[in-house]
């Protein structure tokens, strides 16, 4: 009989009626102060109501009457978890496992913790533990594949997602993840039945809606990936990663105002976002709003997909306000070709502070960029470093010089075409007296916004059909499709695969009348050295090339081609060809 009590206060725990089990969990207590069940049991219902303060110190009470309860250890690691005092929670889990190590919840739950402390590979150690226990384990696997995406283990993870879809084909949130993944694979049709399937599964599955919205955007598909952000924000209006995709899906469609509103919404409920910091960054540098563009623009290094990575130094990073007269500082590369040619102007600058300076950049550049003045050393990406005082990021060198629109750094050309190897390149080109032009129309195929920047070359008909030009192809990889487009055309010469490295490409530039190109490092190469350069652009292109302007800012020889339209080549071809064809003339002998 004496038992009652307690399992009147269980059966009310398990009911979910958590005020009611409380009051006879304590009463039991209260009569029994070493009841240690009951005090575990406490704890937890005081966890479920979200008073951690009191949920450890009920628990404690409970370790200390039973400390060889796995439980017990176990609901102390999740208050402490609770409270994000992950190292403690942990030694928690690692007491109850010592005590019971065939239990696969203490496994999932302690790999939870290391996920949580970033510790991926012990992470995914303990859910494969866990799995060992229990292959059918959903959790763990679930766990397991963010841990292997967390690592970029993509493929891992990929397999892990769906040995969980096959344990449960109704699991919206294995579909949702599995999307995810797809995506980061450049899988994207995949990816959107993944998060179609999730739908089907739940039509209000915030974190689906949410993947494919901004999916949709990556593929500038703006207006559908606006209808399923709305979606999302009406099944969570504070979700602050919805209101942060929204606003780049407005500002995709150049609803800036809008676009605006929705990053402030979601930095009003977490102004910690670092995705809502970093798409605010990006609406304000391409409106010409330098000073808060810049400060937002360092929220890269938290964003979720960590892309860029950020450099683990020990030496402080330079931000422009510490003397650097007679000190080494390392500038290093972080993201594309294109960034490090057009950053690098900042080169010079640094060094009339009086420091010495080590440039880090990727190997194609390195023989280009070693013809830059007041450098100490040149390394490629990968091999030891030389000492060094301070570092910096070549795209935090903007911030640091407080740069303006009117001040960016203009001294075109910054970058020159090596004599030598330029006398080695000089006949790749028929001597013919006609306008030549290099072309480029594809960026990098891997990256999920290349649908967005690139061209069809067949698009390109009506200017490969203009007489009196020779048209020079400065791609590198081109598919077959397109091999054999190029062969009827006239006058053409495509030397792309042949060139090295970027001093070879800079050579053949440099014998060109005029490029045109789509937004690739082709752009910055030929803006860098002072070389007319055509540039078609999307309806909403890269931040750098701003809004509403056929010039750039950062290149003085640069002309800019915008589609009218989402998806309007068609126009921006026309617009080209009249001018093209206005300048052939003057070339024709």
């Amino acid at each position: 009989m004496q038992n009652d009590p307690f399992r009147r206060a269980v059966a009310s725990h398990q009911a979910g009626n958590l005020k009611q089990a409380q009051r006879l969990y304590q009463k039991i207590l209260r009569s029994t102060p070493g009841h240690a069940p009951a005090l575990n049991l406490l704890g937890t219902v005081e966890l479920q109501l979200g008073n951690y303060a009191a949920a450890e110190s009920v628990i404690r009470k409970a370790v200390r009457l039973t400390p060889q309860s796995d439980s017990t250890h176990y609901n102390l690691g999740i208050v402490l978890r609770a409270l994000r005092r992950l190292d403690e929670a942990l030694e928690c889990y690692d007491r109850a496992l010592a005590i019971n190590k065939n239990d696969a919840e203490i496994w999932n739950t302690r790999g939870s913790v290391l996920k949580d402390l970033k510790r991926f590979n012990e992470a995914i150690a303990s859910f494969k533990q866990a799995l060992t226990i229990k292959p059918d384990f959903l959790a763990a696997l679930h766990n397991c594949a963010n841990a292997y995406q967390a690592l970029d283990l993509l493929d891992e993870a990929l397999t892990t997602c769906d040995k969980a879809i096959s344990v449960n084909p109704g699991f919206a949130e294995a579909w949702s993840n599995r999307g995810l993944i797809l995506q980061k694979l450049g899988r994207s049709d995949e990816a959107l039945s993944s998060f179609d399937n999730a739908l089907e599964i739940e039509p209000r599955h915030v974190p689906a809606l949410n993947g494919r919205g901004h999916l949709l955007f990556m593929l500038d598909r703006f207006p559908e990936a606006l209808s399923c952000l709305d979606k999302a924000l009406s099944a969570d209006p504070s979700n602050p990663d919805t209101l942060s995709n929204r606003g780049a899906a407005l500002q995709g469609l150049r609803r800036i105002e809008e676009a605006q509103a929705s990053f402030e919404r979601a930095l009003a409920v977490d102004p910690g976002h670092a995705n809502a910091h970093w798409n605010e960054a990006l609406l304000r540098l391409a409106l010409g709003d330098f000073r808060p563009g810049w400060m937002n623009y360092e929220w890269r290094w938290k964003k979720e997909d960590r892309q860029p990575t950020p450099r683990d130094f020990s030496q402080p990073v330079w931000n422009g306000s510490q003397p650097i007269g007679g000190k080494t500082i390392l500038l290093h590369a972080e993201q594309g070709l294109g960034d490090t040619l057009q950053f690098c102007r900042y080169i010079p600058v640094v060094a009339q502070l009086g420091a010495k300076i080590a440039l880090e950049i990727p190997r194609p550049l390195k023989r280009l960029l070693s013809q830059l003045e007041s450098m100490a050393s040149i390394v490629v990406a990968g091999e030891p470093l030389p000492p060094f005082d301070y570092h910096c990021p070549l795209l935090s060198l903007p911030l640091a010089f407080k740069t303006e629109p009117e001040t960016i750094p203009v001294g075109v050309p910054y970058l020159k075409s090596d004599p030598q190897i330029a006398s080695s390149q000089q006949n790749r080109i028929p001597e013919i007296p006609r306008l030549r032009v290099g072309l480029a129309w594809s960026g990098n195929p891997k990256q999920i916004t290349n649908r967005r920047r690139s061209i069809a070359l067949d698009r390109l008909a009506p200017l490969l059909s203009l007489t009196g030009i020779r048209f020079v192809s400065l791609q590198t990889d081109v598919p077959a499709e397109d091999a054999n487009l190029l062969r009827g055309v006239p006058c053409f010469t495509h030397i792309g695969p042949d060139l090295g490295d970027f001093a070879e490409v800079a050579a053949i530039v440099a014998q060109l009348d005029l490029i045109i190109t789509v937004d690739t490092s082709f752009a910055h190469l030929a803006g860098a050295l002072g070389k007319p350069v055509w540039i078609l652009l999307s309806y909403a292109p890269d931040w750098r090339w701003m809004y509403d302007r056929e010039d750039s800012p950062w290149y003085p020889t640069a002309r800019l081609f915008r589609q009218p339209a989402i998806g309007d080549w068609e126009s921006v071809v026309d617009h080209v060809k009249r001018e093209l064809t206005t300048m052939a003339e003057r070339y024709r002998p």
